[in-house]
């Protein structure tokens, strides 16, 4: 998948100043070795974005912490419960994640190519 398809398919990455195409170009290669041609057929291009959609936002969440002073590469997940003074808010994180996903589980994007790979490949059901 080239740039302009990436960003064409994932609007969100087309700022090129936060979204750099050196960024884009090291974990589209990381990308091309995790996507198996043979499994994803003519759904290559959507598993090929959607893994790199999801390393760019974990590259791109470890730069924010160190422009805050954070360690990058440290997070540990999402946060469930956060009281601040008089107001709190959680989320149910269990809902939006994928068993034994593990670091997919980081972004929307990991759960969505995880849960594909669930069903890619998986053959025909007979009830």
């Amino acid at each position: 998948m080239d740039k302009e398809a990436f960003r064409c398919n994932f609007p969100e990455f087309t700022d090129e100043s936060a979204y750099p195409d050196s960024l884009l170009d090291f974990w589209a290669v990381v990308a091309e070795g995790i996507v198996d041609d043979c499994r994803w057929g003519d759904m290559r291009d959507n598993a090929l974005g959607l893994v790199l959609a999801h390393y760019v936002s974990l590259a791109i969440a470890d730069q924010q912490a160190a422009i805050k002073g954070a360690i990058p590469g440290t997070n540990n997940g999402a946060v469930t419960q956060k009281k601040v003074g008089e107001a709190s808010v959680s989320y149910d994180a269990i809902n939006n994640t994928e068993s034994g996903a593990g670091q997919w589980n980081k972004t929307t994007y990991g759960v969505r190519y995880i849960s594909l790979t669930k069903l890619i490949g998986a053959g025909c059901v007979q009830l």
